[in-house]
């Protein structure tokens, strides 16, 4: 894993409850995380500029995991975008395709509810 995919990891992670910190202030710094997350992912995922038009190896696992903390965040829209480049890059049948799928759903929930 290289270091960009260690920290858009440690990004994603939700943090653990505290009891001390008010709970939209939690949420907004969950957020925060989660849109830094998707900002690096990004910028990961652009090719380089070396003349070269392959994208660089990041991990599919990354934008379901992005996708995930997008719903849990309620950035439906971010949810979306993560998983459109993971189903874009042929994942593996894994776990994360499974875990895709479901965060695909609760997209489209939240779409036909609006």
């Amino acid at each position: 894993m290289s270091l960009l995919e260690r920290q858009i990891d440690a990004l994603l992670v939700p943090l653990p409850s505290n009891d001390d910190i008010d709970p939209e202030a939690e949420a907004a710094e969950d957020r925060r995380r989660v849109s830094k997350a998707l900002d690096l992912l990004k910028t990961g995922a652009l090719p380089r500029a070396t003349g070269t038009a392959s994208r660089p190896e990041i991990s599919s696992e990354l934008w379901a995991r992005c996708a995930e903390a997008s719903v849990r965040t309620g950035n439906m829209k971010d949810a979306s975008d993560c998983l459109h480049e993971f189903f874009t890059v042929h994942p593996p049948a894994n776990q994360f395709l499974a875990r895709a799928y479901f965060c695909q759903a609760r997209v489209e929930d939240s779409r036909i509810k609006q």
